[in-house]
């Protein structure tokens, strides 16, 4: 039987936030190490400049070691949440900009989040992030 994803329950939203802060707060300040430790030891990414498929902590370490030299600062432009199963897992779901610093330039990309608690702290199990495609010219 396939898990049943259900609406969240609005005492849970405060929770997504804070952690989307967390993670926000931390790819601002440009500390990949920190970023990293919010994901858990085994967790999967599809990063926004990059073709590759990344696993574990230290391969996502790597990535947000290159990426934070664009000294990006995310913000949500549209969001969504969902429960999975009995509330142990979340899907943080939407699009974001990354506006960066050095450059006079922004990036809006889609992106996905699947938090788990891990019984003392919520951890992201796996992320997807791409850059929507340029819209087609009429």
């Amino acid at each position: 039987m396939a898990p049943l994803i259900i609406p969240i329950p609005r005492a849970i939203e405060p929770v997504m936030s804070k952690n989307f802060a967390q993670w926000s707060k931390s790819v601002r300040n440009g500390d990949h190490e920190a970023v990293a430790q919010l994901y858990a030891e085994e967790a999967t990414f599809h990063p926004t400049l990059s073709d590759q498929f990344v696993r574990g902590r230290k391969d996502i370490a790597e990535y947000f070691e290159y990426f934070l030299k664009f000294q990006p600062v995310p913000s949500i432009v549209e969001e969504a949440v969902q429960s999975i199963g009995e509330a142990k897992l979340y899907l943080h779901t939407g699009i974001y900009r990354f506006d960066f610093r050095e450059a006079s330039h922004h990036l809006i990309a889609r992106f996905s989040f699947l938090h788990e608690w891990d019984g003392r702290s919520w951890t992201i199990t796996h992320h997807h992030s791409s850059s929507t495609p340029p819209l087609a010219k009429s």
